[in-house]
Protein backbone atom coordinates (compact mmCIF):
# COMPACT_ATOMS: atom_id res chain seq x y z
CA UNK A 1 0.00 0.00 0.00
CA UNK A 2 1.18 3.77 -0.64
CA UNK A 3 1.42 6.41 1.18
CA UNK A 4 2.75 10.14 1.29
CA UNK A 5 6.01 8.46 2.79
CA UNK A 6 6.37 5.78 0.09
CA UNK A 7 5.42 8.65 -2.61
CA UNK A 8 8.32 10.63 -1.68
CA UNK A 9 11.01 7.90 -2.01
CA UNK A 10 9.72 5.68 -4.66
CA UNK A 11 12.35 3.46 -6.54
CA UNK A 12 11.68 1.45 -9.89
CA UNK A 13 10.92 -1.45 -8.13
CA UNK A 14 7.65 0.00 -6.72
CA UNK A 15 6.61 1.41 -10.42
CA UNK A 16 7.07 -2.70 -11.61
CA UNK A 17 4.96 -3.67 -8.86
CA UNK A 18 2.46 -0.66 -9.49
CA UNK A 19 1.89 -1.96 -12.94
CA UNK A 20 1.38 -5.35 -11.53
CA UNK A 21 -1.25 -4.18 -9.59
CA UNK A 22 -3.05 -2.25 -12.55
CA UNK A 23 -3.02 -4.94 -14.82
CA UNK A 24 -4.31 -7.39 -12.57
CA UNK A 25 -7.00 -5.11 -11.53
CA UNK A 26 -7.77 -4.79 -15.19
CA UNK A 27 -8.70 -8.00 -15.61
CA UNK A 28 -10.81 -8.99 -12.39
CA UNK A 29 -13.12 -5.92 -13.04
CA UNK A 30 -14.65 -5.08 -9.38
CA UNK A 31 -18.46 -6.11 -8.99
CA UNK A 32 -20.37 -4.29 -5.99
CA UNK A 33 -23.84 -5.31 -5.24
CA UNK A 34 -26.10 -2.89 -4.20
CA UNK A 35 -29.29 -4.40 -2.51
CA UNK A 36 -32.88 -2.81 -2.22
CA UNK A 37 -33.38 -1.59 1.26
CA UNK A 38 -36.10 -1.96 2.86
CA UNK A 39 -38.46 1.01 4.74
CA UNK A 40 -35.89 3.46 5.37
CA UNK A 41 -37.24 4.56 8.64
CA UNK A 42 -36.00 2.06 10.06
CA UNK A 43 -31.87 2.23 8.69
CA UNK A 44 -29.02 2.40 10.78
CA UNK A 45 -25.61 2.70 9.80
CA UNK A 46 -23.18 0.03 10.60
CA UNK A 47 -18.79 1.24 10.91
CA UNK A 48 -16.54 -2.11 10.94
CA UNK A 49 -12.93 -0.55 11.24
CA UNK A 50 -9.29 -2.19 10.62
CA UNK A 51 -5.81 -1.34 11.54
CA UNK A 52 -2.49 -2.69 10.88
CA UNK A 53 0.09 -1.49 13.23
CA UNK A 54 3.58 -0.56 11.78
CA UNK A 55 2.99 -2.12 8.00
CA UNK A 56 4.06 1.36 6.08
CA UNK A 57 7.24 2.70 5.75
CA UNK A 58 8.51 4.92 8.68
CA UNK A 59 6.53 3.07 11.10
CA UNK A 60 3.39 4.40 9.50
CA UNK A 61 0.22 2.49 10.39
CA UNK A 62 -2.89 1.88 8.11
CA UNK A 63 -6.59 2.22 9.02
CA UNK A 64 -9.48 1.23 7.08
CA UNK A 65 -12.71 1.93 7.52
CA UNK A 66 -16.30 0.51 5.60
CA UNK A 67 -20.03 2.30 6.55
CA UNK A 68 -23.23 0.45 5.31
CA UNK A 69 -26.68 1.34 6.16
CA UNK A 70 -28.75 -1.50 7.26
CA UNK A 71 -32.24 -2.21 7.03
CA UNK A 72 -34.17 -4.12 9.51
CA UNK A 73 -34.02 -7.04 7.76
CA UNK A 74 -30.22 -7.14 8.21
CA UNK A 75 -29.65 -6.34 4.12
CA UNK A 76 -26.71 -4.20 4.21
CA UNK A 77 -25.70 -1.22 1.62
CA UNK A 78 -22.24 0.01 1.50
CA UNK A 79 -21.95 3.77 1.32
CA UNK A 80 -18.64 4.53 2.27
CA UNK A 81 -15.01 2.61 2.41
CA UNK A 82 -11.53 3.82 2.96
CA UNK A 83 -8.29 3.18 3.99
CA UNK A 84 -5.20 5.17 4.06
CA UNK A 85 -2.19 6.21 6.40
CA UNK A 86 -3.71 7.13 9.95
CA UNK A 87 -3.21 10.51 11.27
CA UNK A 88 -0.77 10.07 13.77
CA UNK A 89 1.72 7.24 14.34
CA UNK A 90 0.68 5.22 17.03
CA UNK A 91 3.25 3.38 19.24
CA UNK A 92 0.98 0.00 20.05
CA UNK A 93 -1.70 -1.88 17.96
CA UNK A 94 -4.43 -0.67 20.40
CA UNK A 95 -3.21 2.39 19.56
CA UNK A 96 -3.81 1.77 15.74
CA UNK A 97 -6.81 -0.19 16.24
CA UNK A 98 -7.87 3.28 18.79
CA UNK A 99 -7.22 5.60 15.76
CA UNK A 100 -8.91 3.84 13.37
CA UNK A 101 -12.23 3.12 14.94
CA UNK A 102 -12.31 6.81 16.41
CA UNK A 103 -11.92 7.61 12.40
CA UNK A 104 -14.89 5.63 11.11
CA UNK A 105 -17.11 6.54 14.20
CA UNK A 106 -16.75 10.42 13.05
CA UNK A 107 -17.56 9.72 9.64
CA UNK A 108 -20.28 7.37 10.76
CA UNK A 109 -21.50 10.19 13.04
CA UNK A 110 -21.19 12.65 9.91
CA UNK A 111 -22.95 10.94 7.66
CA UNK A 112 -25.76 9.95 9.77
CA UNK A 113 -26.09 14.18 10.54
CA UNK A 114 -26.09 14.60 6.92
CA UNK A 115 -28.96 11.78 6.19
CA UNK A 116 -30.62 12.92 9.16
CA UNK A 117 -30.90 16.64 7.15
CA UNK A 118 -31.79 15.09 4.21
CA UNK A 119 -34.37 12.50 5.32
CA UNK A 120 -36.07 14.80 8.10
CA UNK A 121 -35.36 11.64 10.20
CA UNK A 122 -35.02 12.65 14.10
CA UNK A 123 -31.79 10.36 14.48
CA UNK A 124 -29.73 7.63 12.84
CA UNK A 125 -28.71 5.03 15.05
CA UNK A 126 -24.60 4.53 14.12
CA UNK A 127 -23.00 1.10 15.18
CA UNK A 128 -19.73 0.62 14.83
CA UNK A 129 -17.93 -2.81 15.05
CA UNK A 130 -13.82 -3.47 15.82
CA UNK A 131 -12.31 -7.18 15.82
CA UNK A 132 -9.88 -5.98 18.31
CA UNK A 133 -10.24 -7.84 21.52
CA UNK A 134 -8.40 -5.56 23.47
CA UNK A 135 -9.90 -2.50 22.33
CA UNK A 136 -12.96 -3.60 22.99
CA UNK A 137 -12.19 -5.00 26.42
CA UNK A 138 -10.56 -1.22 26.88
CA UNK A 139 -13.75 0.68 26.10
Amino acid sequence: MLCHAKITKQVVSDLLHLNKVVGRVKQNPLQLFFPRLNDFSSCSLECYTDAAFTNLPNDGSQGAMLIFLRDSDGKRCPIFWQTRCLRRTPRSTLEAETLALVEGAEASVYLANILTQITGRKSITVRCLEDNRSLYDSV
